[in-house]
């Protein structure tokens, strides 16, 4: 089993030869600051592979024809999982408005059904691949489209009585908005896609060494491999197990939150589709420097959970070992420009550049998330117990410019200054202290019965942030963890059978303690990563030991 480290030389090395080999010229770059310093990666072809490194993800890559998207694609998968280029080729779904489903998911087995009358089927070679590429996805048409948003909504495609479960892939559309005679796409296809990047006509230096190139029709490029499938199914596990950073994880909440809030109406409606300059007329925050009047529609759910994936992968990628502020803000764009329904007003300012306004949306976000920063942490103080009467009455006053004060904030922060919840947070953080687990225990049991449910989820909140800071991080082989899941069981006090079947990411919450398991691959060398938050070592003695010592603990 190669390590985090080896696995992501092999990746840099994947990207250069991407450029050596001169698949995709475009010589602009993504630059990414972070506590680390300033990083650099190419922008589409870095993108492009961020999204192999997500367990499932889904790209749109969006773009006039010729510009080398699929070829790109292509060439990536055969670095990265060492699937031969003709089987990439033969599995590539070449879109077209008269595409039935039949020629998408597969048909069935004619000498079973005439001579035994039995429904088999022969699923096509999309279906079954690892690595799916869409060309040209608004060439299908709604009702194709519809066994597409099956796959990436729920992994799986039927066809009459039977179903194929897709468990693992990586899937890449192409879309060429200057097609004639193409379907577009709807907002719940489009929020499956994790991910878009926008494709634009190379630079003139770069049109130049384009011209000098051979002919790809004729000699076929001599493509190494670099990683294998399982390889990169491994990847998968150390990126779903990276932590987030307090100041990230609200800054995602807080996007989602600004996106999708109004003073008048509930976006969540889908009035303002409709009318929606009407509603923000005459509004009090109108002339505010707020992103609410820009964009009509919500940022889902998924939308979030999808930037807090992509940004772990940046994270990953770049050593990094929690993902910071600054890694959300430069892959927020790229997860919510293809989602959003935006006011035609403000984007005919940008030139009806759809990312561009994504961009300054989310920088007007960020601009606003930092000066509302002190008062949200004063918020989390409060919630930890600490009382500055000064900030409280500076977050009520904010109330009447700040949506997300106002309706967020300020309606609840009178529970967390009441003697009860304060006296029960005192308790807790003196037993934190001095790391009295059986006393951490009857608090919060304590809690639970006298709390109202908004003031217990604070409490527990607060506790998990203490547990954060004393992360370790268990690596061992699914091999082993196999071999003593029983005894593991036995320790943990919970049944964990169900990890046994990847991929799963199972959660054990011992009331003081929480362990977070990712097992994404059911090969006996893919990883199983343990994320334990905990004051104590006991707990992470036990496993060790009931591992055999098989295992590393950081």
């Amino acid at each position: 089993m190669c390590s985090e480290d080896e696995l992501r030389k092999k990746l840099f090395i994947a990207l250069e030869a991407l450029d050596k080999e001169k698949i995709f010229l475009h010589t602009k770059f993504l630059e990414i600051d972070t506590p680390k310093g300033a990083f650099r990666i190419p922008l589409v072809s870095g993108l492009v592979l961020l999204n192999a490194l997500v367990g499932n993800g889904a790209m749109l890559l969006w773009g006039g024809y010729g510009y080398g998207k699929t070829m790109l694609i292509k060439y990536l998968g055969r670095l990265l999982t060492g699937m031969p280029i003709e089987e990439i080729e033969a599995s590539i779904l070449r879109a077209n408005p008269q595409l039935i489903e039949e020629k998408i998911v597969g048909r069935l087995h004619l000498g079973k059904l005439i001579k035994e009358g039995e429904e088999d089927v022969v699923w096509r070679r999309f279906v079954k691949s690892f690595w799916k590429i869409i060309d040209e996805i608004n060439r299908l048409s709604p009702s194709a489209q519809d066994v597409i948003l099956s796959l990436l909504g729920e992994g799986i495609v039927k066809y009459f009585d039977s179903v194929y479960v897709s468990k693992r892939y990586v899937l890449y559309a192409t879309l060429n908005p200057r097609d004639v005679g193409t379907f577009p796409l709807g907002m719940p296809l489009l929020d499956r896609f994790g991910i878009a990047v926008v494709i634009k006509s190379p630079l003139l230096d770069d049109m130049n060494e384009i011209v000098l190139l051979p002919d790809d029709r004729i000699l076929r490029k001599n493509i190494p491999a670099i990683l294998s499938i399982d390889e990169l199914v491994n990847i998968w596990a150390y990126v779903e197990a990276m932590p987030i950073e307090p100041t990230a994880q609200m800054f995602i909440s807080v996007l989602a939150k600004e996106l999708s809030l109004c003073d008048r109406v509930d976006k969540e409606t889908g009035i303002f589709m409709e009318i929606g300059p009407k509603i923000c007329t005459g509004c009090h925050f109108e002339n505010l420097d707020t992103v609410c009047k820009y964009v009509y529609t919500p940022l889902s759910v998924r939308a979030q959970k999808d930037l807090a994936k992509y940004s772990k992968a940046l994270a990953w990628l770049l050593g990094l070992e929690s993902v910071p502020l600054s890694i959300v803000v430069t892959i927020a764009p790229y997860v919510i420009w293809h989602r959003l329904k935006f006011s035609d007003k403000h984007l005919e300012e940008f030139g009806f550049d759809r990312f561009r306004f994504a961009k300054h949306v989310v920088e007007s976000v960020l601009r606003a998330f930092l000066q509302r920063l002190p008062l949200l942490q004063a918020y989390e103080d409060l919630k930890a117990g600490s009382v500055d009467p000064r900030m409280i009455n500076m977050i009520k006053n904010a109330r009447n410019d700040d949506l997300i004060i106002k309706y967020e904030v300020a309606p609840i922060i009178d529970m967390f200054l009441e003697d009860t919840y304060l006296r029960f947070v005192s308790e807790l953080k003196s037993s934190i202290e001095s790391q009295k687990k059986d006393e951490i225990e009857e608090i919060l049991e304590r809690a639970k019965n006298r709390l109202n449910p908004t003031q217990y989820s604070a409490l527990t909140r607060f506790y998990l942030s203490q547990l954060r800071k004393h992360r370790k991080k268990i690596i061992t082989r699914f091999g082993v963890w196999k071999a003593y899941v029983r005894e593991l069981s036995q320790i943990l006090g919970v049944d964990l059978s169900e990890t046994l079947r990847p991929p799963v990411t199972t959660r054990v919450d011992k009331t003081s303690e929480v362990l977070e398991i990712v097992i994404i691959d059911d090969k006996d060398n893919a990883p199983v990563i343990i994320n334990a938050y905990t004051l104590w070592n006991e707990i992470i003695d036990k496993i060790s030991n009931a591992l055999g010592g098989q295992c590393q603990i950081f």
